[in-house]
């Protein structure tokens, strides 16, 4: 049945039908009643009362039901009461719409509908202020969420403005076509949500960045994010093995933990192995929490592995000393353990009951801990056995060789002492370091450092220079001074930030007096040109200079563009590393192009009022390199200042490795060690050399501060798998520093 408005075809909702069939038989009986009137005054007087009446119904065209109305459907319709008829609605059309507020929330109403048979399009639902009877104010509406299809039919909309609201909900696919179909109550709501609470009253705060979860041992993980610079900051971290992009999903997840005022969450709640994603939340002391994301910033977009091994003992057992009188023992719990760790200790092996029973207890500890330490072990041999107890009292006697208890003992002998250490000159700019020691256990490698002043505070000789890396039984060292100065040496062994029985002592581990060095003075290099031209297929860069004495280790740069600027150097690729007094140096693994080049001191960042001075440290006229390769090859020559030909690789071999860590990590250059490092690990092939450059690379930013990429370098599978005691020391050394 169609009715004809304004020249269109217009369907009319079966749910008016009988009101218009009564409409008309009122109408009829009403031209009746008007006998006095001659025929065609009583027409047009029912046509006009037919048009006003229809008018009068809140008819929308968009609103499209069956087109074949029958009596049966009616009937169908009046049985089931308010409930509509499934094949009432068309494929694609939302229904059973409902919008309620949500508990707690502030400003905040969650919308949910069904959907009609054989819907497979998108919907989106929309937010507007006036009720979407009609297709403009529908299409207007403000978009609050796209669901897509197969997704749950459900949407939390939050910090709503103060306001009345209405809610629509449209199939993609429709609004394009537009074939809007209005249906009051079913996909919009006829009676308006009333917000009467500012959004401003309830301002959120910012949201955490940089979120990053790495796995740190068995069934257990590391959330760490950069905090809010603001106090009394409620974090919630979130776990789910989907991605946390969404409120919905947020409201889903397990909640791992709740932190204040942090930057990091330990999760070792995990009770079952699979991949894991992480959330972030914030929150006032009121709880007012923001739920909506930014991925990678405060929800992870990839997962992490976790492993949660089936075990019911303890695992891993280390022994370690911790002083001369103290000994450390730690292992790897057992994962969602909710009980005790009974430690054990015997001067004999604990590798059966009997000698368990017959063992001391030195001691329990909480599950939450991996690691006691006994603090009156006996001298000579310890062996120790860590033994679980559950809440319910059953106490687990299962003993795993290497395991929960150690096979091989550990002998407390006398930790390694400095008793002395003095510094006298040997030579011109020559000062010899001598030390006396005691003691046969503990740490035996030890470092040197230079500083022009004294401390008593541990912490601030990590910032002195560091001479060398030395063996205590050496029992002396010979420095070479770069400049004239008065000088303290400290030697200290290599993990004495992490021991508290380690503090300075004046002329105990640090030398009592200064020493002078008088350097002989004589006239420092300088660069005096430097040129660049083609040969071979290559490049020839050579320079000329003055002076006899300083620091003969130079850099030479290459680049497309004239390295005018550091802006431009930095930015350059670095060739090799040469002695300044070769005077030339031959680029044989170029591309064809057109190539600047540079020659700088190695430590250029280091020197105040550093300049590049064209013409004669960076060339100013390219070299263009073509692939032919017809030019005369020049003959090496061994004579100074000739062309010394030099094969040149950009793959560094292990050699390469110790060059950087002598000539930058052990001399506290921890920014140039990044950069070579890195480039290391891109050109190098071998594995093992890859994870000691990415040890290092880690060791460098926990020697900066940034403990956290620090962490990410030692947490790396193949710098666990080639330096597992290593890492191990080194990641409870960040995740300590980090503050847990």
């Amino acid at each position: 049945m169609h009715f004809l408005l304004s020249n269109s075809s217009v369907k009319i909702n079966c749910g008016i039908i009988k009101e218009l069939s009564l409409i008309f038989r009122t109408l009829t009986g009403i031209g009746i009643c008007m006998a006095n009137l001659n025929r065609k005054n009583i027409i047009w007087t029912l046509s006009v009362l037919c048009i006003l009446v229809l008018n009068s119904f809140p008819v929308h065209p968009k609103f499209l039901v069956d087109e074949e109305f029958s009596e049966n459907k009616a009937d169908a319709a009046e049985k089931n009461g308010s409930e509509t008829d499934e094949s009432f609605f068309p494929a694609d059309t939302a229904k059973n719409i409902q919008v309620l507020p949500v508990p707690d929330i502030i400003n905040s109403v969650k919308i949910t509908w069904s959907i009609s048979p054989g819907s497979h399009d998108v919907f989106i639902v929309g937010r507007t202020t006036e009720i979407p009877s009609n297709e403009n104010t529908a299409l207007s509406a403000l978009s609050i969420k796209v669901i897509q299809s197969g997704e749950i039919t459900e949407v939390i909309d939050r910090n709503i403005p103060e306001g009345r609201y209405y809610y629509v909900i449209l199939a993609k696919n429709k609004i394009a076509q537009k074939k809007i179909e209005l249906y009051p109550n079913d996909n919009y709501i006829t009676n308006p949500v009333i917000i009467t609470k500012k959004v401003s009253d309830v301002t959120l705060l910012p949201k955490v960045d940089n979120i990053r979860a790495t796995v740190i041992k068995e069934g257990s993980t590391a959330v760490t994010w950069t905090p809010l610079k603001l106090e009394n900051v409620i974090y919630t971290v979130y776990r789910s093995t989907e991605p946390l992009s969404t409120p919905e999903s947020i409201d889903k997840a397990a909640k791992a933990g709740v932190v204040k005022d942090t930057d990091s969450f330990f999760d070792s709640q995990i009770d079952k192995s699979g991949k894991y994603y992480y959330a972030v939340t914030t929150s006032d002391t009121v709880r007012n929490e923001d739920k909506q994301l930014l991925p990678d910033r405060s929800y992870t977009t990839e997962s992490v592995n976790v492993n949660v091994e089936k075990r019911t003992t303890v695992a891993d057992i280390k022994i370690i000393a911790a002083d001369s009188k103290e000994i450390r023992v730690e292992w790897r719990g057992i994962p969602n353990f909710d009980g005790e760790y009974f430690i054990y200790r015997n001067e004999s092996v604990i590798d059966s009951q009997e000698k368990l029973n017959k063992s001391y207890l030195a001691g329990k500890v909480d599950p939450v801990l991996s690691f006691y330490l006994d603090i009156n072990p006996v001298q000579g041999a310890n062996y120790y056995a860590v033994i679980a107890k559950d809440k319910k009292g059953i106490i687990n006697k299962e003993l795993i060789a290497d395991q929960n208890y150690n096979s091989q003992p550990y002998e407390l002998g006398t930790m390694i002492r400095i008793k002395k250490i003095q510094a006298k000159i040997e030579a011109d700019n020559k000062i010899r370091i001598i030390w006396q020691y005691s003691g046969d256990s503990g740490n035996r490698q030890y470092r040197i450092y230079r500083a022009e002043k004294i401390t008593d505070v541990k912490n601030e000789i990590k910032n002195f220079t560091l001479v060398a890396n030395v063996e205590v039984s050496q029992g002396s060292y010979l420095d070479t001074i770069p400049s004239e100065g008065y000088f303290h040496y400290y030697l200290m062994p290599q993990d004495f930030e992490l021991r508290t029985d380690i503090i300075p002592e004046r002329g105990i581990n640090f030398t009592a007096d200064p020493v002078s060095s008088p350097v002989v003075k004589s006239d420092p290099y300088r660069m005096r040109s430097v040129t660049a031209r083609k040969e071979n297929g290559g490049a020839v860069i050579e320079w000329k200079f003055s002076g006899t004495s300083g620091s003969s280790s130079y850099s030479i740069y290459r680049s497309e563009k004239i390295i005018s600027s550091l802006k431009v150097l930095e930015s350059s690729y670095m060739l090799d590393d040469v002695d300044f007094t070769e005077g030339t140096y031959r680029d044989e693994s170029v591309s064809p192009g057109k190539y600047y080049y540079a020659v700088v001191p190695s430590d250029y960042r280091k020197i105040s009022g550093f300049k590049l001075v064209k013409g004669v440290n960076y060339t100013s006229s390219p070299v263009l390199v073509s692939a032919d390769k017809t030019d005369v090859p020049v003959k090496p020559e061994d004579k100074s200042g000739q062309i010394n030909s030099r094969p040149k690789t950009e793959i560094y071999i292990p050699s390469g490795l110790d060059d950087i860590l002598k000539r930058y990590f052990y001399l506290n250059r921890y920014d140039d060690s990044i950069v070579y490092l890195k480039q290391y690990v891109i050109n190098s092939s071998d594995e093992r050399n890859k994870a000691v450059a990415e040890f290092y690379l880690g060791r460098c930013y926990a020697a900066k501060g940034n403990y956290r990429e620090a962490l990410n370098y030692f947490m790396k599978n193949n710098v666990k798998e080639h330096m597992p005691e290593d890492s191990q020391f080194w990641q409870d050394y960040c995740l300590t520093r980090m503050g847990r």
